[in-house]
């Protein structure tokens, strides 16, 4: 069955009061424009393979108890990335090497996803930001930048015109993981 659409998930997936839980969510659709998760109660999230066919997409995920990871725990896959994004803000309990195959896509699919104008990684201290850092480079976003740290340009110089509380337009990309307090 195909479906598109856009999704918009706020407090649905969980209800302690009456006892319905689901342990996963996997987003059905063949395409889409924009997911909207906020606060959803769902332990693990995941997008299905359809999404590395989804175009001109915007992900907004702010979950921040809610798993997003590449691989389930039986290590299975999860989470496909989109193939074209224009806007991509996560909040969420995130390993350190989920943005693995993200970069491996961009590296491979440079016409589809296309360079960003500005990252920010907001991470806990037990977020590493140092995969992001040694992809610097031509085809990394004009400004990059990894909290608590200072924003740093592609040539590796600090960028103070960039804050971590700077206004994100349209096209950017934004790239937040919250780790909280679990541990991989």
């Amino acid at each position: 069955m195909a479906a598109s659409g856009d999704i918009n998930i706020m407090q649905t997936w969980y209800d302690k009061y009456l006892g319905v839980s689901v342990e996963k969510l996997i987003i059905p659709f063949d395409n889409v424009s924009t997911v909207d998760i906020s606060g959803s109660g769902v332990p693990t999230l995941g997008l299905p393979a359809e999404a590395e066919h989804w175009s001109n997409t915007s992900l907004t995920i702010y979950a921040p108890s809610v798993y997003i990871k590449e691989y389930d725990d039986d290590g299975s896959k999860i989470w496909y990335w989109p193939e074209d994004m224009y806007d991509l803000t996560l909040h969420g309990i995130i390993p350190n090497d989920f943005f693995d195959s993200f970069f491996e896509r961009n590296a491979t699919i440079t016409s589809s996803l296309d360079v960003k104008d500005y990252y920010h990684i907001d991470g806990s201290d037990r977020f590493d930001c140092s995969a992001f850092k040694a992809r610097l480079g031509s085809n990394i976003p004009k400004v990059f930048s990894c909290q608590p740290e200072e924003p740093i340009d592609p040539d590796g110089s600090i960028d103070n015109s960039a804050s971590s509380t700077s206004t994100i337009g349209k096209s950017a990309t934004l790239i937040s993981p919250f780790t909280a307090s679990r541990s991989y």
